[in-house]
């Protein structure tokens, strides 16, 4: 696991301000990779890593070059089959000379091109330079768990793991500073992340998960190499054994060099994954909890409950207000880009405290987005009685005057008569984090312009007209996954734990189980269990009676943090003094006598929409306080 960068000149080749350059980048990077650096050029390409060594430590160093000195590859990642490649490869007469998996990744490139990416199961951002051609070939991992950023000027292109180690570098070494993008901005205020290929700062964009960017004098070009999938009434999908693909998938990921532990929540996904390593070998647990008598915030009971079951020595990070707030205010955004997600204060902290006896974390994350988690089984009870709204006209009066009569909501039911279900999730612009209208916004500003930013919406619209002729659900999980998942999600997972020089390995998101499950029908993924629709039907039914029931029962909590709620003290005194700052960022955009009185009728409320608006806010404004360059 690494840290991974690229300077590709234009024209000229490489001079003394290249280095230093690359050399900065490098230096910006020591927390992904602290136990290696290398630096190599080629024709007009410097490639440089820093390493965290896991497999092979001796000798997966970085750059590595081909036998024939011909190819250079730096690599961010880990391939869960590389053992498979490796053997494969050798079969057709190509020999090893170590056992990284890094040699793997070079010498499948070098036999099978662009088709390479195909076989891998894994994440990883790789950079390859072909030194006969000159040609540089640029790949991320299909769902986007290992980041990848790319800055272009008129002499010279960067490719990072950080975008922070790229702004810094060019602050460093050319002492330029970098343009805010303000939709990039705006954006955020409505998802919690930046969504799509921007960043944060102009000129510097994200290459997007599945990619393949090849840069050759001067000329780039991109293409897509893996989209998910969609249910196919196929028997090859349903002869496929679920428990199988998990076990493979957890002992994949406990192959290592190095101590391995697990982030123990207590809930179904963690409680698996501990569940079925804990068979191969004795894991350490890692979990966190809030000082609170609320469940909903401390889940160590559950914790407790599966890490004896499994003779797993549980660590636990308990954490107070104060220890809290304390950190957020001094947070120096491990997370690279601004991400309003307060869990990312106790995932910091856990990951800080695993590194004391581990260099790799096993994770739960993706689960929810595989197999139907987010509560998304109440808008399959909608899509439900939609359909049967749609039936006849007979049952549809029967089933309105019913629906009327239990909820009062005659005229929002009524609107579904002749109406296509699968227009559900684009009707709504269904998505998990959309916490705040364009017009609402709009409302808040200094000067009110529609035209000054693109709509927010527009990716969501977008992106659901991709998908019309699937499942709501199916969907809705698409959606996510493209945009929630990696942008939120593993985003923070992967800098975080970085940050910390952890590598988190997450085997929900292995290629095999990800393919399965989106080509299934969705009563594989929402149904009934004891005559309760829920989601996550075929992994909490593999798993009963094999981890405790009152945790295949229970809701879903994610990484729950307390002090969202405005209705605390401290949260209400935290907010009132970021936000009426005169010289905040906000300020130059909003009116702040308007966000006061935002943020006064949200004390009252306390809905969910407007205080996850007012922490983004927020996060932002200390995102750039507290940012270095």
């Amino acid at each position: 696991m690494c840290g991974i960068s690229a300077l590709i000149k234009k024209e000229d080749f490489i001079n003394i301000s290249d280095t230093n350059l690359l050399n900065s980048i490098i230096k910006n990077l020591h927390h992904r990779g602290p136990d290696e650096k290398g630096l190599k050029q080629i024709n007009n390409t410097y490639l440089g890593m820093t390493r965290l060594s896991i497999i092979d430590i001796e000798n997966g160093s970085q750059p590595m070059s081909s036998k024939c000195g011909n190819y250079t590859i730096v690599y961010n990642g880990e391939l869960y089959n590389y053992l498979e490649l490796k053997k494969e490869l050798q079969e057709n007469g190509i020999s090893f000379f170590t056992n990284s998996d890094t040699e793997v990744v070079l010498n499948s490139y070098i036999h099978w091109g662009d088709n390479a990416v195909s076989k891998f199961n894994g994440m990883f951002a790789i950079i390859i330079h072909d030194k006969s051609k000159n040609l540089n070939w640029i790949a991320r991992d299909r769902l986007g768990k290992k980041p990848l950023y790319i800055y272009e000027d008129n002499k010279k292109y960067l490719i990072s793991s950080e975008v922070r180690s790229i702004t810094k570098a060019i602050y460093e070494v050319e002492g330029l500073g970098f343009d805010h993008d303000y939709q990039s901005y705006w954006d955020y205020l409505t998802y919690r992340y930046i969504p799509g290929e921007r960043t944060s700062h102009k000129n510097i964009k994200k290459i997007l998960p599945a990619s393949i960017i090849k840069i050759q004098n001067k000329r780039v070009t991109k293409e897509t190499y893996y989209s998910l999938p969609s249910y196919r009434k196929s028997d090859n999908y349903k002869k496929a054994n679920l428990h199988k693909l998990i076990k493979d998938a957890v002992n994949k990921r406990l192959i290592s060099d190095v101590p391995l532990g697990i982030v123990l929540s207590g809930g179904l996904d963690s409680s698996i994954i501990l569940y079925e390593a804990s068979k191969k070998q004795n894991i350490e647990s890692f979990h966190v909890a809030f000082e609170s008598d609320n469940l909903d915030f401390n889940e160590t009971y559950y914790a407790k409950n599966i890490s004896q079951q499994c003779s797993s020595k549980l660590n636990i990070l308990n954490i107070s207000e104060t220890e809290f707030f304390d950190d957020l205010e001094k947070f120096n955004f491990p997370t690279d880009e601004p991400i309003s997600d307060l869990s990312t204060i106790p995932f910091n902290k856990l990951c800080a405290l695993a590194n004391k006896n581990v260099k790799v974390l096993l994770s739960g994350e993706g689960a929810d987005e595989v197999f139907a988690g987010y509560g998304l089984h109440n808008v399959q009870k909608e899509i439900n009685f939609i359909k049967l709204l749609n039936i006849s006209p007979a049952s549809s009066d029967l089933l309105l005057k019913i629906y009327s009569l239990l909820k009062g909501k005659l005229n929002v039911a009524s609107k579904y008569i002749n109406f296509d279900y699968k227009n559900w999730p684009i009707q709504n612009l269904y998505n998990i984090t959309n916490q705040i209208s364009d017009s609402d916004k709009l409302n808040l500003m200094k000067i009110k312009t529609s035209d000054m930013f693109l709509k927010s919406d527009r990716i969501l619209e977008d992106n659901y007209k991709k998908v019309l002729d699937e499942e709501p659900v199916d969907q809705i999980l698409k959606i996510i996954s493209k945009d929630w998942l990696v942008e939120n999600v593993l985003m923070k997972s992967d800098k975080v734990s970085m940050h910390n020089s952890i590598e988190i390995r997450c085997p929900f998101l292995d290629v095999n189980i990800v393919d399965y499950m989106f080509s299934t029908n969705i009563k594989n993924k929402i149904n009934l269990l004891k005559n309760k629709l829920i989601g996550k039907y075929n992994l909490r039914k593999l798993y009963l009676n094999k981890i405790p029931n009152e945790i295949i029962y229970r809701k879903k909590l994610g990484f729950p943090v307390p002090y969202y709620s405005l209705r605390e003290k401290k949260s209400q005194e935290f907010m009132y003094e970021i936000l009426s700052n005169n010289n905040s960022f906000l300020s130059k955009i909003f009116d702040l006598k308007k966000i006061k009185l935002f943020i006064d009728k949200s004390l009252t409320e306390d809905n969910d929409q407007s205080k996850h608006f007012l922490w983004s806010l927020a996060i932002y404004e200390l995102w750039i306080k507290n940012k270095t360059s």
